[in-house]
């Protein structure tokens, strides 16, 4: 499991608050399941960014500002690349797909 504290950078770690495993298409077949590609949401941080912004564990974050996850990119390799109180746009799917922001910390 990953947790997403970003990589020491010249730039302050973002925190999405969240504990993930990266789901590929085929795990989720396997389990007989159509989920997409993506990030499953293992653990979310009381009172941290994504619970604030209501992603629960067991919600699969599709795809953050617009680059799909597992099919273009890992999560870590896409939040690496935002800053501390960005405000970003994810994808999650939990019974159909939709949109939040998240306001990292």
């Amino acid at each position: 499991m990953f947790r997403l504290k970003g990589y020491p950078t010249e730039k302050t770690q973002p925190d999405l608050g969240i504990g993930y495993l990266p789901l590929a298409p085929t795990a989720s077949e396997r389990h007989g399941a159509e989920l997409p590609a993506g990030a499953l949401v293992t653990t979310v941080d009381s009172g941290g960014p994504s619970d604030r912004a209501g992603i629960r564990a067991g919600d699969i974050i599709v795809s953050l500002n617009g680059v799909r996850i597992g099919k273009e990119a890992s999560l870590m390799e896409v939040i690496r690349h935002c800053y501390t109180k960005n405000r970003i746009a994810l994808e999650l799917w939990r019974d159909s797909l939709r949109t939040t922001e998240v306001v990292l910390r």
